[in-house]
């Protein structure tokens, strides 16, 4: 299910890589700084733009949006089809094209957000070279898979000048090709746990989960 893997993105190199050398201490000073910088933050709001693809249909599916994220578990993403909100007890599944909403009590996840994906990489990490996402010059950092998130081919790009992940992209389960591109990215913004509640509309089908 779409809303459950959180979205994903659509893997797009369209430019040559820039090579660097940098070596294997540099690029794993670069990765725990930019990790360091995720785990550090109290709350998290940012925008973002999905795009999923597949080898097997010439449909691309695309959207845009908001994710606010509060340590340790709290969590929104907000699109143009569908909110996911994580008030630390209750998953809640808005879809607003079927007026439904899942309600869960057993999630047990932890917040989306690019950090996520730094928290699980191990030794397997490697620099590929340079490119610039927007007007940021990047570190491309790539990873064979994370078989935990059951995704591989994955690529991060990192700002040299902040360390804050703007694009990323990898192979999803089902073999998706898919991409997030992240922009207006604000770290400790004062985020309130009021923000995280969510009451369904009263039109709305309730299925618990």
């Amino acid at each position: 299910m779409r809303s459950l893997r959180l979205t994903a993105l659509f893997l797009s190199l369209s430019t040559i890589f820039l090579h660097q050398d940098i070596s294997g201490s540099e690029i794993e000073r670069i990765v725990e700084k930019t990790k360091q910088l995720y785990e550090d933050s109290s709350d998290l709001r940012m925008h973002f733009r999905e795009r999923t693809s597949s080898d097997f249909f010439s449909k691309t599916d695309s959207t845009q949006g908001e994710i606010l994220v509060k340590k340790l578990d709290r969590f929104i993403l907000r699109e143009e089809r569908q909110e996911i909100i994580y008030d630390g007890q209750t998953l809640w599944i808005y879809d607003k094209i079927n007026s439904q909403v899942i309600k869960s009590e057993s999630y047990s996840g932890r917040p989306f957000d690019p950090g996520e994906f730094l928290r699980w990489l191990c030794d397997d990490y490697k620099l590929v070279g340079s490119e610039e996402v927007g007007e940021q010059d990047c570190y491309m950092i790539s990873v064979d898979s994370l078989p935990e998130m059951g995704i591989s081919s994955i690529m991060l790009w990192v700002d040299k000048g902040n360390q804050y992940v703007r694009k990323l992209t990898y192979r999803d389960g089902v073999d998706n090709q898919v991409e997030f591109l992240f922009d207006s990215i604000e770290f400790n913004v004062g985020l309130r746990d009021e923000q995280f509640e969510f009451t369904p509309p009263p039109e709305v089908e309730v299925i618990e989960w």
